[in-house]
This record gives C-alpha cells, structure tokens and sequence, in this order.
C-alpha cells in the first residue's frame, strides 16, 4: 500500500519542481452590446441603439482553450480573473446562455425538426495579453443584420420578460423551469409558437427576431404554463374573431396580455402596441384597447374573442401613467397592482380540475374567497361595458320558468309576392365577403347563369356567374368569395371581393340574360345601377363587426333609405327589432320566454348574436310549459338555433332556452338574441337538409362524402343511399351531423389507399353521428379528436399504420368522448378502441375482437371506460357487466361477413335498455329479436342482429299497390302487441315478378323495419319510371294490423286517394260492381301462393240473376287489376249494377275499387265480401250535408231473398234522421233479392 503512494507523490515532486515560472492571475475587462431596433405602430423606426447584452454567458478564450468563464452584468460589462501566464493573444466570447443563480435561458439555433441546434455568439477582436496586469478587450457590439444581433435581441427581449416574472409584484423570483428560445435565419417556418413539456420552448418566426412584442406574447405562454394552468388546444387564430375556441381566446389573450405588462414593467413606450413585421416592413399592428391599427380588426367583443381577453386584463392594471395611446387618461374605473391579477392566476386556476379554463375562470377567481379581489362594479364595467364580456345576468331575469316568463312578440314576416322576386338581402364586407340573396316570392326561381357585380372604386370589379342553382320560395341562398363546396344554402366563388368595413362599395345582381335586377351601393360609393335597376342615394358602410342589411319589413323602395348596418345575419331573416337579449348567466341559467300563436300558422323561433361562448339549445313547450312540440340545437354553420314550427291551436307558448351540456362544451357563461317570426308560410331557411351520397347514377346529389361533409352545416344528415365502396378519407370538424347509410344499405369507406390521418377523422366535433358504415383501413378507422360521436351499426375493421398505431376507434383528448353501441370493431392493426389523453368512451353492446394489441385500451383511467354487456377480448373488460369472451362465430370473416352464426355467444346478450340502442341492425333488421328461442327479444352483439330462420311467420296482404306516373302507396303497419315486431315488406308486380320502388331515397322491392309495442311505422313509395302496380305482401315476427293508402298526386297536390285494408285469404267473395252515373268499379286479386288458382267469377245484377261466368287462371305470386267491363264487356255496360261472385281453388287475396268519374282521377276502395253474412251488421261513421253523402251497399250472399233494417244513431245514441230522396228516415227497410244488391245514398241536404 505505501509502495505505490510514494511512487506517485514522488512522481508529482518532480513535475512540481521541473514547472516553469510562477505568474499572477490578471483582470479582464470588457463590455457587450447589441443593436436593437426601434419600433412604433408603423414598423422601424430607423433608430438601432445599442444595448446591453445582459445576463449572458462570458468566456476568455485563448484559440479553442477556456481561460476564465463570468456573465454579463445588467449593463453588458464584464470582469473576470484570467490565470496569469505568458503573453498570449485573447478574445471575448459572449454567448447566449445563462446558468443558475441567473435565468436558465438559451438562445439557440433552431433545426429543421425544430430541436436544438448550436448556441449563438458574439466575439470580440482579439487583444495580446502580457500574461499579467489588467486587459481592457473594450466594447464589442453585435450589429443588427447579424444573426449574432438578431439572436441577442431574442436575448433581450426574452430577459426583460424574465426580469418582470421576477419582480415582487410577480413572482418574486426568477423561473426554476429552463427555457430554450429556438431560431434560425434561413427557417422554414414563418410563424412564432411556444411548445410546453418537458423541455419547453419557443420557437421564434425566420423574420421574427426583431418582432418584440411577438416574442413577448410567446413568452406570456411559457409563464402560464409554469406558474399558472391553460388548456388551451393552441393552433391558428385569427385577431377579431368573436368565436373562438374559449380555451384558445383565453389562451392567446392572456399571453399577450402578460407580453404586454412585461414591457409595461420595463417601462417600454407604447406596451399596448402590439407589432407585427416581416423582418423589414411592417404587416400589422394594433392597439390592443382600441384595437386601432394598420389593418381593421372585425371586433373586440365577448369571451371568444382573444383580442377581448387582452384588453379586459390590462384595463384591471393600467392608469392614467401608462405610456399607452392615452397617456395621462384611464377609459376605465379600475388600477389596480399587477399582483391582484398574478394571485388570479397562481393561485385559482390551477385549482381548477373541469376542462376548458378560460376567463370566465379568471372571473369566478377573482371573486373567490381564494383570491377575493373584490370590486364587482368596476369589474363588471370593464368586462361587459367596455369589452362585451357578459358575465352578468341579462335584463329579463327572473325567467327560470314559465311561471315567469316574459313576452316576446312574433314579428310579423311579410307575405310573399306572386312569382319569383329575388332580391339582395344582406351584405358582409367584412374579413369574408358574401352576398346574400333572398326570393321573397311564392315561387321557386332559377339563378342559373345569374351574376353578381361587386367592387369598389380603384379595385377590380369582381363577377360572380351562378351556376345552376334553384332558389325556393321564400329561400335564403349565401354567395360567398371563399372556397368551398356548395350547397342548398351556400354557393362557393374562390374570388375575392375587395370590400372593407368603413370603405365604399356596391352590389349588382343581374339575371342571365345580363339585365340588372337589384342593386345597393354604399359608403359614398359613385357607381352607377345597371340597366334594369335603379338606386337612389348612397347606404351607410358597415362597421367592423356589423353587414348591411335590408331594414326588415320595409317594402322595396331601390333607395337607401332601405338599407341599415346591422349585425350578421346570413342565412335568415334581417334584424326585425323584436329581438330580446339574454345571457346564460350563472351557470346552469335557463331562460324562459312566452309567445302567443294562431293555429295554422307558421313560426320562426331562433337564437342568433351567439357572443361569450354562447350554445344555444331551444326548446317549443306547450302552453302550460310542460311538453316538448320541437327542439334545436345547432343549425347550420353556428351553433346557433333554429325552429320552423307551425301551430295545431291557438294560445300562449313558451320557449326554453338552454346552453349546450356537452363534453365539447367548455364555455359555462354566454349571451345572445332570441326571437320569433311569425308567417302564414313555412320558413324553408330553418329546416335542417339531407344530403344524399351515392355513386354514380344512383340518386345522390354528391358522389363524394368528403363533399358532402364540407356542404353539410350542423343538424344536416348525410344518408349514403347505396352499398358502394367510396375511397376516401373524410374531415368532419366543428359540426353536429349525421352521417348514416340509407335502409338496409352498406356503404364502405375505405382509406387503405389514403394518407389520411384516420379514415373517417372527427376534429373538435360538436356531436356527430356515425350509422351503418363499415369503415375500412386507414392509419386509423376514426378518429375522434375533441367533441362528442355516437357510434352504432358500425363495422371497423383492418386500420394499418407502419409507424405502429392502427387502432379501429380512436378517441383522443380532454373533452372527447365515443358512445360505441351495437359495433364490430375487428382485426386492426393495433387497439381495437384506444382512449388517450382524458377522453371517455362508452362501449355497449359490440364486438371488440382480434386486435393484437388491445381490444380495448389505452392510457386514461378506468373511470373513462364504460364497458356493459359487449364480447371483448382482452383489455380485463370479460366477466363482469355483462361482458364476455370468446369466438364470435362470425359468418364468414374472411369475406367480411360479421353477421352471426346460430351459434354465435352474442346472440341475446346485449343491454335493451341503452339509449344509443339503434332501432334496426346494419341490414335493417329489427333489433331486440328473440335469437335464442327463450321467449325474450334481447338485441345481440355487435353491427347485426341474428334473424332465427321462420322467424317472420305472420303473413298479411295488401292486395293493390300502385306507384309511378303520379301515382304513391302509403303503407302504415300497425302493432298493438307488447313486444317490438319484426317487419318485412315487399312489393311483387302482376307478373309476379317483384318490383322496384323507392322508399325514403331507399331503392329495393324488399324494406326492414321494426314496430315498437303499441307503435305504429309507415313507408310510402315512389316508383323509379313509370307506373308500376301489383301487391305488397306484409311478414311480420307477430301478427299486425294496418292499412295502404294508395293515392293520385298531380304535383304536391292529392287528387285522390283510398285506402286499402289487409286482406284476408278466402277461396270465395263477392265483389260489389257499380257503373252508374259514370262511375267504374274494378277489383284487384292476389295470388301469393305457390300454386296457380282457377278463379270462376259470376257476374250477377242487382237482383241477384246470373249474367255471365268467366273463369281465370292466375299464376302463382301473381295479381290482376282489372274493371269489371273488361272481363265483362257486353253484361257489365255503363249502367250497370250488380255483383261478382268469385270462387277459386287457391286462397287469394282482393279489393274492389271504384273510380267515380269517367276521367278515373276521383276513386275509392270497397271491400271485398268473405262470405261473412251476417244477422247484424254495423256502420261505424254516417254523414249527410256540408257537402257529405253516405253510400249505403248490402250484399245479399246467400240463396234466399231477405228484407234488411237499417237503423241511424247519432253521436249521444238518439236517434239520426238522414234524408232519403226528401224524406228524413231513422229507419228503412231494403229488401234484397237471393245473390241481390241494394245501394242507398243520403240526399245530402242535412243542415
């Protein structure tokens, strides 16, 4: 042990003494700058002083070796003890880090990735050394054009703002957290963003280094992130927009905010001044109180509004000595220290655990016993008076209830002009240009190759052709200078219009023949009307924030005195002055109004100048406020609500209106206008449209989904009407709809060929609802990323992702939530349903199964998954609530077939009681079938329900169907049993072939539906050519009862029309013939047999002698329609009367049917007579007078002559004198010869 000690302090003794000669350490001096440059509202200056590099890292280097390392001190100086030596040459190196007890802070390159690159730095020039006594290395200054001056602003700017976190109306310290700032010169990315995490940072803009107040704004994020609580989803947002994400106004607003009160804190002229550059010029600046600037803001107003946000915060702090646009004046009632609003945000909200923090958590904070900062008054004025944050209750509280509600009068809508009469509406000149065109007559107009001419003076006049389009009476059709994909409502030009608010403009709309049909200008606007138009005077030019509009009810005038500024209402109606303002406000407020309506007249009721995250859902109550006539959520493109109803009676009713209570709701508070339009007319701008999708040549208005997604505004449904496989990869973000197949239909969407995200990708929905698809491949099958889906019907199967993540179901983010029924969701790439991030899913009743990974997974709590009675795999969900594993025992998967074999373990193992239970499976096919044979109907499984073979035992017939060439058939099936029935309806021609009809944009001769207990459904065709006829054979799962209505339309409008009853098989009827006064009397026979019947038909008179048998043959499944003179053409004449006794060897089904009239356009139906004589009979119903006859038939069957009583009752049971040729009778006796008819008709002349 001693050996080796020795040897080595031997060893260090005789380096020590061969070491050369011993020198004192020096003193190093010198001092950094950089050269900034000064700004105002309108860009640079000009000015570039230096200014000291602060706080930086220092390092004497002598070449590549580190002599002595030190920092800056505030004024860029430095001094460092340097270890003496020889002479030697030396420079300064200033670089852009700092280290612990300064700001954790670097200044780094930023790669392409945006990771972390080299540091930046500034050297000075070399000095020689002597190797002792003090060196001065001087000033060195980082010139502007430099990246080394760029980057030490980013230095500076970033070190003021650290500066002011650490001052003791702040926090009282510097950040514990490091802060890397990122940027590069010859950057890809334009745009400025902060990053959270791990290793937060922000990236500065490739021109953004000299942008201060940018950089300012990005550090207002990273304070928040550190010391205070935001959810903000981040993302584009545009300055002015009054609907934003709430999340993301408070976000941004709040990060400008603390920007702004850093350089208010260092005493920078102007803090309010937010400045925008490109490196060189100025893009765009503003105020943030005023929102006076370089380019015109749409607005400032309510808690949507991140602008609004902003300047509610500072006028809380600032003074009349602020440096702001004001010096020496405060506009508002309240200074009070920054410290108020920093113990706001370090202490309330990040106790906040409900998702959506926003300001209106900043406001209940203030107020909070945490926090109590008190001064409500002037809070209240700062927020709703001066910035349109409405966190008060509105005028007309208390209205919780009918009991209290208040008044609000149907504005009268003027009646519609004869014919078309199309004319401008509405104007918005603001950041999206749009006409909107209104037909304010009765009938449909075509706009095909109509124009618009706008413009304004020393701009192109821009052209808008119309392609073929349709405007309907009353209608409301919006031009718009976006892109986009029409619709019934919107029309998408992709020009841009150059109009301003406060600017002069004009509007011409002239049809396609080129003649001018309206015309509005504005703003002192010198241009002249076309010809065919005429216009007097010049309209007031809107506002920011405000369109022009036709003052409502104002009768045409072509002048300006028909013109106002007004809020947006694209659409709908203008502003009628009727409007009452509301706010949702404290949470959970409810608001109540009443309304008087006449019977049979129409209404408009609906919300608009939605502000402060408002979300309306309205709701039409009966008059003593307790039943529901009608509800609407969102409508259109807003979130917005909207109801055309039409009273059934007369009296007061009410409207409820309440927020929105959905997982993507993350505004408590909100305000608007509510209203209510009274016509004598419908309101075809406030009913939701379907959008039909189909492939080419059968049907659909779009052939794309995509497409009909991007037109679709919410509350539309999309029905795809075909089985086809549609290669794509839809987007459906921010809207509430439907997306859904058609009856029986099986649409597949398949991404395996996209690049997409996910096959069907669901962003920061509101509610959307997914039926019937199969969705096929895709990186993932859907997604759902933010907002509320409800899945059902669905088959998801074979996502792919190379990176490793396929999952079928992929329902991702705090606030996002999947309700999952009645699906099969197999073979993905990865999880079979994965939940991230705080999202929730809901899986009932389906099929998780052979996803290797998880069938259902994730990494959120279990909290967040509600999993009942559902065959899942793996993921720990089998053996309880009802769930279980095992083979499914599809059908044929390979082929996929996930239908269910007999032996299937999902047969009747899922939940009846779900509310998201689909009424039918993907095939149409009732759910709730009993596929087990135990007496219970419990609905299986996943996407289809098992159909047990002979399960639709019951057999009905409606023997005369017709459809085409004017002619549709209604039939309403009818359960009065306890359980659900299983419905199959087809329809067979007279060659017994079947045919085709259309059903609900449902092409097929065979339709599915169910019948709820005690319930009742109904189909009604529409042939696809001509007139088609024949039978409708009714199979159901238990017997019901119903009846067709078979009718004659000429247009919209009924001609005629008759029911037909379920007919009864019978192997002998009679048929009742009258061809008197013009009328013709037919029967229509069915056979639905296998077998062909031999009809033998006895034509009678109406004393019951025989005029003549015929016999038929009808093949099996066959029917004829036929009149009684065409089988008869010599005994049955115009004139005659009598009857046809029919006999078959087969059971047959018929119904007799009498044409009124010689032009056949008026007729009814008579039913058949089954041998069913009998002693009694009744007539439910018997009316005379007020244009009322009744037709009395008796048909004598048997072979011997017999004298019928008719007996005549009123409604109390008295007795009912009906007049008979003159005579008012209670009773009569008819005598009927054996095989006999008697007709009796009342006269008509009751009063």
């Amino acid at each position: 042990m001693t050996g080796p000690s020795l040897k080595s302090y031997s060893g260090l003794l005789f380096l020590f003494f061969l070491s050369g000669p011993v020198f004192a350490d020096y003193t190093v001096t010198g001092k950094f700058q950089y050269q900034d440059r000064e700004f105002n509202l309108n860009g640079f200056t000009g000015n570039r002083p230096a200014r000291p590099i602060r706080f930086a890292t220092v390092r004497i280097m002598a070449g590549a070796t580190t002599l002595a390392t030190g920092t800056t001190e505030s004024d860029g100086a430095f001094s460092l003890q340097v270890p003496g030596s020889t002479a030697q040459s030396i420079t300064a190196l200033c670089i852009t880090t700092s280290t612990s007890p300064g700001p954790l802070l670097d200044v780094r390159v930023a790669n392409d990735d945006f990771t972390f690159g080299d540091l930046y730095s500034v050297s000075s020039a070399a000095v020689n050394s002597p190797g002792s006594g003090a060196v001065d290395m001087g000033t060195t200054l980082a010139m502007a054009n430099s990246d080394a001056g760029k980057a030490f602003n980013i230095w500076d700017v970033i070190n003021d703002a650290l500066e002011f976190v650490a001052s003791s109306n702040v926090n009282g310290s510097l950040p514990a957290a490091k802060l890397t700032v990122i940027w590069r010169s010859t950057h890809p990315q334009t745009g400025s963003f902060f990053s959270g995490g791990t290793n937060r940072f922000i990236y500065v803009g490739v021109d953004g280094a000299y942008d201060d107040t940018v950089m300012s704004h990005e550090f207002g994020h990273f304070i928040d992130n550190v010391f205070s609580k935001s959810d903000s989803p981040g993302g584009p947002h545009n300055l002015g927009d009054n609907n934003q994400d709430i999340r993301l106004a408070w976000g941004e607003g709040l990060a400008t905010f603390l920007g702004a009160s850093a350089r208010n804190f260092k005493g920078y002229p102007r803090p309010d001044a937010y400045v925008n550059t490109d490196g060189t010029n100025l893009s765009f600046s503003f105020e943030i109180e005023s929102l006076t600037g370089t380019i015109p803001l749409a607005s400032k107003t309510g808690s949507t509004n991140e602008a609004a946000v902003t300047a509610a915060l500072w006028d809380i702090v600032d003074g009349p000595a602020t440096n702001d646009g004001s010096p020496g004046a405060d506009d508002d009632p309240l200074q009070r220290p920054f410290s108020d609003v920093w113990k706001d945000l370090r202490n309330y909200l990040p106790t906040v655990t409900t998702p959506g923090i926003s300001i209106e958590d900043f406001w209940d904070g203030w107020f909070s016993p945490l926090v109590n900062n008190g001064a409500p008054s002037e809070m209240l004025t700062i927020f709703a008076s001066l910035n349109g944050i409405e966190f008060v209750a509105d005028g007309l509280e208390p209205d919780n209830a009918a009991a209290v509600a208040p008044g609000l009068t149907a504005a009268p809508v003027p009646a519609l002009v004869s014919g078309p009469r199309v004319l401008i509406n509405e104007v918005d000149v603001g950041a999206v240009d749009a006409i909107e065109l209104y037909n304010a007559g009765d009938s449909e107009a075509d706009l095909t190759g109509w124009s618009i001419m706008a413009g304004r003076t020393g701009f192109a006049t821009v052209t808008l052709v119309i392609p073929p389009f349709k405007l309907a009476a009353g209608a409301f059709v919006i031009l718009s200078e976006a892109s986009g994909t029409n619709s019934n409502s919107v029309l998408f030009f992709g020009t841009n219009i150059s109009w301003g608010n406060g600017e002069e403009g004009f509007c011409a709309l002239l049809d396609n023949t080129g003649a001018g049909k309206d015309f509005v200008r504005w703003g002192g606007s010198p241009q002249a009307p076309p010809a065919g138009a005429s216009f007097t005077g010049n309209a007031v030019s809107p506002a920011a924030g405000k369109n022009l509009g036709r003052i409502f009810g104002v009768p045409d005038s072509d002048s300006s005195s028909n013109w106002t500024e007004q809020i947006p209402t694209l659409g709908t109606l203008n502003v009628s002055g009727q409007e009452k303002h509301h706010t949702y406000y404290p949470a959970g407020d409810v608001d109540f109004a009443a309304f008087n309506a006449t019977s049979g007249k129409s209404y408009l009721l609906e919300t608009l100048n939605l502000q402060n995250g408002g979300d309306t859902v309205i709701d039409v109550l009966s008059t003593d406020g307790a039943t529901v006539l009608a509800t609407s959520d969102d409508f259109g493109a807003t979130k917005a609500s909207r109801i055309a109803w039409t009273a059934s009676s007369t009296g007061r009713f009410f409207i409820r209106s309440r927020r929105f209570s959905g997982p993507s709701n993350f505004a408590q508070y909100g305000s608007y206008d509510l209203r209510v339009m009274e016509g004598t007319s419908t309101f075809p701008s406030a009913l939701p449209q379907t959008l039909t999708v189909s492939m080419p040549g059968n049907g659909g208005i779009f052939q794309r989904i995509t497409d009909a997604v991007a037109a679709a505004g919410s509350g539309d449904t999309i029905q795809i009407l075909d089985s086809g496989i549609y290669s794509e990869s839809p987007t459906v973000t921010g809207k509430s709809v439907t997306l859904k197949a058609a009856r029986g239909k099986k649409p597949v969407l398949d991404g395996r060929n996209g690049s997409a995200f996910a096959t069907l990708n669901l962003t920061n929905v509101k509610s959307v609802r997914v039926e019937g698809l199969t969705i096929l491949g895709g990186f993932r099958g859907i997604r759902v990323a933010g907002g509320q889906a409800v899945i059902t019907n669905t088959v998801v199967i074979r996502a792919s992702d190379p990176a490793g993540f396929a999952d079928g179901i992929q329902v991702s983010g705090s606030g996002a939530s999947a309700s999952i029924a009645n699906s099969t969701v197999v073979g993905n790439g990865r999880a079979g349903i994965a939940v991230f991030n705080g999202a929730t899913v809901k899986v009932v009743n389906c099929i998780i199964k052979d996803n290797p990974a998880a069938d259902i997974g994730g990494n959120v709590d279990i909290e967040n998954y509600v999993v009942r009675n559902s065959l899942v795999g793996t993921g720990g969900f089998a053996g309880s609530n009802g769930n279980i594993d095992g083979d499914p025992r599809f059908v044929a998967p390979a082929n996929d077939n996930y239908r269910l074999q007999a032996s299937s373990p999902a047969i009747d193992r899922g939940d009846p009681n779900d509310p998201d239970l689909p009424a039918t499976d993907a095939d149409g096919i009732p759910r709730s079938i009993d596929g087990d044979g135990n007496g219970s109907a419990i609905p299986d499984m996943g996407a289809y329900e098992y159909l047990p073979p002979g399960l639709l035992t019951s057999a009905s017939v409606f023997p005369q169907v017709a459809a085409g060439g004017g002619y549709r058939t209604l039939i309403v099936g009818v359960n009065t049993g306890s359980v659900s029935a299983a419905v199959n309806v087809s329809f067979t021609g007279s060659d017994g072939n079947p045919i085709r009809v259309m059903i609900e944009g449902e092409t097929g001769n065979s339709f599915n539906l169910s019948i709820p207990p005690m319930g009742t459904a109904r189909l009604e065709t529409a042939a696809l050519g001509g007139i088609l006829t024949g039978y409708a054979k009714l199979l159901s799962s238990i017997p019901v009862s119903g009846s067709a209505l078979f009718k004659l339309l000429s247009g919209d409008k009924i001609i005629t029309e008759a029911g037909v009853g379920l007919s009864k098989p019978a192997k002998s009827f009679t048929i009742y013939v009258d061809n008197l006064n013009n009328a013709r009397s037919g029967y229509a026979v069915a056979n639905t047999g296998t077998a062909p019947a031999t009809l033998t038909l006895t034509l009678r008179d109406a004393g019951g002698s025989p005029r003549e048998t015929r016999q038929i043959t009808l093949p099996a499944r066959q029917h004829i329609a036929e009149f009684a003179f065409e089988r008869f053409p010599t005994n049955a004449p115009p004139g005659f009367e009598g009857s046809i006794e029919v006999t078959s060897d087969q059971n047959v089904t018929a119904v007799a049917i009498r044409f009124d009239n010689a032009t056949q356009d008026v007729f009814s139906t008579v039913p058949v007579l089954v041998d069913e004589a009998a002693t009694a009979l009744f007539f439910p119903q018997a009316a005379d007078g007020g244009g009322y006859q009744t037709n009395f038939i008796l048909v004598n069957p048997s072979g011997s002559a017999t004298t019928a009583k008719l007996e005549f009752f009123a409604s109390d049971g008295g007795p009912l004198p009906l007049p008979f040729a003159g005579s008012p009778r209670t009773t009569i006796d008819v005598p009927l010869s054996a095989k006999g008819v008697a007709r009796l008709i009342t006269d008509g002349t009751s009063s």
